[in-house]
């Protein structure tokens, strides 16, 4: 019998299936000859032929050990037999070794029993390494970060050292800017223990930061990495190309190959949407093996430059070549249909992709996408309408369409409606809901929200902050503005930005300026957009010369290039304070290109401070716009406070 087993045992190593079923079936059986059968079984995924083997071995009264029953556990997970292995379990819960104890644990966190699997594992006396990387790999993966994290400090608190599959799970939980910190504190107690030195430690190190945006650490942990592999090189490459940093992507793709690093299918999936299309297609053609995710990643870089033909072209072709397109096909070609003059290629592809609404999700939310982003809210409501099982990123979608397109009261009654479907709004959500607040100024609607993001008992992070920021800032509750500011975690430029613009709008300029310096004390990023705020702050403080410091520190010290809403904040900085003809002398020298509003703005600066100015403003605006109806009515309004007849004279008209 031992030597049996050794050959079954041999044969199922080697994959040889067929052979080692031929011997099983021959011979009488015994426990081993079964956990090989079983194992050899496992290896080709054969998870229902292992059920009937198992039956079998019930029937024929062999009894199973914990290796049996460990790898029986493992397979109803992977069958979804939830009830039998409840049976199973219950059959064993008096006599549970540890192995088939975290077998279980793994089965009922594979089904989503959370409550078993946290049941099963109380009932252990003295778990492992194993069993607590199990439970804590359970709450990862449903994202419970606060449950892993207190899972893991009762770990250590108990004496159980963590080891890599430790350090591996919990980086995983991670997701949020707000979770930053703790990932550092992770970092800095993995290098205190040596886990450092462990290669797949440190990619997951990689990864997390690179999830977080943390880019700088994620590029200084990669050069003092000493070994790395083709997965360390893929991170890399991936979180620059989503970054849309092409350059850097392609300048570590290059790197890999010159230090003889062989790139897989990831590496092309993450390079390929980095080259310009033709590049990116000679690519393609070098590589053997291709299946419907390089095609999305050939795809990706034609709908990326807005190849749009051609974009057509490879989607058509790679149906002719046999690849079907999935999903995320749909979802990268649509992205491209982004406005009104692409829609006629979107109703092409929604044409294609009309058969798979019903079952594919991802398709039917891609298109509500398209529509609403090509100002077609018809169609977008009537696939929204058609639509059984909306998740809820097909409401977030819907509600930024209403919002994009200023129905933002349509939009309150859509989350309305969301709330009494059942459905639970995530951040993402409810940040959209608060833009829909603003724009009616709905106040309380706003603070029912924030009451709802608070009775969540999560901590803010910079997308909600951002979220209420603008909302009290938009309503003029600037106490409230500091309170939330005070409460995000996890600042970030965006973030500080929206609480600088805030302030700057109701004439707090000197907070907008300390806000400022706390920035740059806390190394946050700044941009245009920040000194956009401060240069509004100066406007309305009436602060010309500090207003004047900023526009000149942006270009000087931080290489950020004035937009026209930065000249066009400059005009009103003058004009607020009367000095209209510093506003002309800075649109002839500074402003290359004026635009409707610039004029507009000096026309606003006349109707405060009425002067001759108005008729050559309007003049000026209404050659570049002739039908602009607001022109005309700034233009009444200046010349009413001014009383000059000549402002109308036919050449204006």
């Amino acid at each position: 019998m031992l030597l049996r087993n050794l050959l079954l045992q041999f044969y199922g190593e080697c994959g040889m299936l067929d052979a080692t079923h031929a011997l099983f079936i021959q011979w009488s059986h015994d426990v081993y000859s079964y956990n090989f059968m079983i194992s050899a079984l496992a290896q080709t995924k054969r998870h229902m032929k292992i059920l009937n083997i198992f039956y079998q071995m019930l029937h024929e009264a062999v009894c199973p050990d914990r290796v049996t029953y460990a790898a029986m556990f493992s397979v109803f997970a992977l069958v979804s037999r939830i009830e039998e292995g409840r049976f199973l379990h219950a059959c064993l819960i008096h006599c549970l070794q540890l192995s088939v104890a975290t077998a279980i644990i793994f089965m009922y966190g594979k089904l989503g029993s959370l409550s078993d699997a946290q049941l099963a594992f109380h009932h252990i006396c003295e778990p492992d390494v194993v069993a607590w990387n199990c439970i804590l790999r359970v709450h990862t993966d449903k994202q419970n970060t606060q449950e892993a994290l207190a899972l893991y400090g009762r770990m250590k608190l108990e004496g159980v050292a963590p080891d890599q599959v430790t350090f591996i799970s919990l980086l995983s939980a991670f997701g949020c800017i707000s979770d930053l910190h703790v990932v550092q504190e992770i970092h800095f107690e993995l290098v205190c223990i040596g886990m450092d030195a462990h290669i797949k430690v440190m990619n997951a190190l990689l990864n997390i930061y690179a999830k977080l945006d943390s880019i700088e650490t994620a590029n200084a942990i990669f050069a003092k990495m000493p070994d790395k592999s083709v997965t360390s090189w893929n991170i890399m490459i991936g979180v620059h190309s989503r970054r849309n940093e092409k350059e850097k992507s392609l300048h570590f793709y290059y790197r890999m190959s010159e230090e003889g690093f062989k790139p897989d299918k990831v590496t092309f999936i993450n390079v390929l949407p980095a080259y310009f299309p033709q590049d990116a297609l000679r690519l393609f053609d070098s590589i053997i093996d291709v299946d419907v995710v390089l095609w999305n990643a050939l795809l990706s870089s034609f709908c990326f430059h807005r190849k749009s033909c051609q974009a057509v072209q490879i989607f058509y072709q790679m149906q002719e070549e046999g690849v079907l397109p999935n999903g995320n096909t749909f979802m990268i070609i649509m992205s491209m249909c982004s406005s009104e003059y692409m829609l006629s290629i979107g109703k092409r592809m929604h044409a294609v992709a009309a058969n798979r609404l019903k079952d594919d999700i991802t398709t039917s939310n891609s298109l509500l996408n398209m529509y609403g982003k090509c100002s077609s809210m018809g169609y977008a409501q009537n696939i929204f309408n058609s639509l059984f099982d909306r998740t809820v990123v097909t409401w977030t979608i819907m509600l930024t369409n209403l919002t994009r397109h200023y129905g933002f009261a349509e939009a309150l009654l859509c989350f309305s409606r969301m709330v009494l479907e059942g459905i639970l709004p995530d951040r993402f959500v409810l940040a959209t809901v608060l833009d829909a607040c603003l724009g009616i100024v709905s106040l309380n609607m706003g603070m029912y929200i924030h009451v709802q993001i608070l009775g969540t008992g999560s901590k803010l992070d910079a997308v909600m902050g951002t979220a209420l920021l603008n909302m009290y800032g938009g309503c003029g509750c600037l106490r409230a503005v500091e309170d939330v500011y005070d409460q995000t975690h996890g600042k970030n430029t965006i973030c500080c930005n929206a609480a600088i613009m805030a302030l700057a709008h109701h004439g707090q300029a000197h907070n907008a300026f300390d806000l400022f310096e706390l920035m740059l004390a806390n190394d946050i990023a700044v941009d245009s957009s920040t000194f956009l705020g401060l240069i509004t702050a100066c406007s309305h403080g009436g602060l010309i010369d500090t207003g004047i410091f900023f526009f000149h520190l942006m270009q000087i010290t931080y290489s950020l290039y004035p937009t026209d809403a930065h000249l066009d904040c400059i005009v009103d900085l003058f004009g607020r304070s009367g000095q209209v003809k510093e506003s002309l002398a800075f649109i002839d020298n500074f402003h290359g290109n004026p635009t409707v509003l610039t004029y507009r703005t000096l026309l606003s600066t006349c109707c405060r401070t009425p002067n001759a100015f108005s008729a050559w403003a309007a003049y000026r605006a209404l050659t570049l716009e002739p039908d602009d109806e607001g022109c005309f009515f700034l233009l009444v309004n200046a010349s009413t406070k001014y009383s000059c007849d000549y402002l109308f004279s036919e050449d204006i008209e």
